[in-house]
């Protein structure tokens, strides 16, 4: 009881205040509602894995409707039209969220013939489906809404606090710096993969097929939303360090787990990252350079992934201090927003120090 009572106040309860901390509005509080409302009506009509997948599915819903609220907040704030604002929530899910869904309901398609269990896909598939759907629905209601103009004030005032903290925090990343970020996450994950080695995990055939064709539909999602093979292979490489240190964690507290979620998690941690990277496209398309662009959109889209840390983990330190054990779900949170923030411009920009894109005599001389 005192675990599931964790899990929903970190899907349901944190969400809400976190949503009318960041969006000042009482309306986005019931926004906050609507993907549980909705992946649980999936879990009725589709059945129930397991817990754990169902609330990964609703923070999955949960971060999608916050990233679409929060550019409905942007349109408002700047006086556009609703159609306008209607107009730039369906780029944002088009653009950073929909290839990421599509590639893990591909994934499932996949599982059903590698792991036989349709159940399981099924579920899962309608689950972060219903979730996406409950972000879309919500985020094109609250665009009709009327706000008031103490409303505007109050949203300015806040983003501009958010952006001044995630600037001061999370300034422009020197080549040295992302270097080093590099170096230390490569530790890291060595340390991690020795560790999941030592844990003598018996890898099954299905298992290890269901990974590998994960990561590479993961790698193929990267690629349609940065349409860059550099940054596609920093945000596989980041998302893939949150899925090693979480693999070890969960190995090391569960020699044999009855089930893990790895590759729906990935998902909900790759939200966040392709976020971040749409809007440094769109900077870089601008002509902004690599540095910049990296270091605006983490200040602008840097509060998901910190929405995300916060939702899961906090629920995971209240777990830690009850049951007196480190919950793969601490990891995950720290791991996530770790990826998103720091890790994810670290290795876009320390693949293209090491491997840089070809320039013409005009682009290197300023000429037009």
């Amino acid at each position: 009881m005192i675990s599931w009572a964790l899990d929903i106040a970190g899907c349901i309860g944190i969400p809400c205040v976190l949503f009318y901390v960041i969006l000042r509005h009482w309306i986005f509080v019931v926004l906050a509602l609507w993907p549980p409302i909705l992946v649980l009506t999936a879990v009725v009509f589709f059945g129930q894995p397991n817990e754990e997948q169902i609330f990964t599915s609703i923070l999955f819903g949960g971060v999608a409707t916050l990233s679409l609220a929060d550019e409905a907040v942007r349109g408002v704030c700047a006086g556009f039209a609703r159609a306008k604002i209607a107009s730039s929530m369906l780029r944002v899910a088009v653009s950073a969220i929909v290839p990421l869904l599509f590639a893990y309901l591909l994934t499932l398609c996949a599982d059903i013939f590698i792991s036989r269990d349709w159940f399981a896909s099924k579920s899962l598939a309608a689950q972060f489906t219903f979730g996406f759907a409950a972000a879309l629905t919500g985020a094109w209601l609250c665009a009709h809404v009327p706000f008031s103009e103490q409303f505007i004030a109050r949203a300015n005032a806040a983003r501009e606090r958010r952006e001044r903290l995630l600037e001061a925090y999370f300034p422009e990343m020197p080549s040295r710096w992302a270097l080093s970020v590099t170096g230390i996450a490569i530790v890291l994950a060595t340390v991690a993969l020795f560790g999941i080695r030592d844990a003598h995990i018996r890898w099954t055939v299905p298992a290890a097929l269901s990974l590998s064709v994960g990561a590479a539909f993961m790698l193929a999602g990267f690629a349609v939303l940065a349409r860059d093979w550099r940054m596609a292979s920093a945000l596989t490489l980041a998302n893939l360090f949150v899925g090693v240190l979480l693999c070890w964690v969960n190995a090391r507290l569960y020699p044999h787990p009855k089930s893990f979620s790895l590759t729906a998690m990935l998902v909900l941690s790759s939200v966040p990252l392709g976020l971040i990277a749409a809007r440094a496209r769109i900077y870089l398309s601008e002509g902004a350079e690599m540095v910049l662009a990296l270091a605006s959109a983490v200040r602008d889209e840097g509060a998901i992934a910190i929405f995300l840390g916060v939702a899961v983990g906090v629920p995971a330190v209240f777990g830690a201090l009850i049951f007196l054990a480190l919950s793969p779900a601490f990891v995950f949170a720290i791991a996530s927003a770790f990826a998103a923030l720091l890790l994810f411009p670290a290795l876009t920009i320390a693949i293209h120090t090491i491997l840089p894109r070809y320039r013409t005599v005009d682009e290197v001389f300023g000429k037009r």
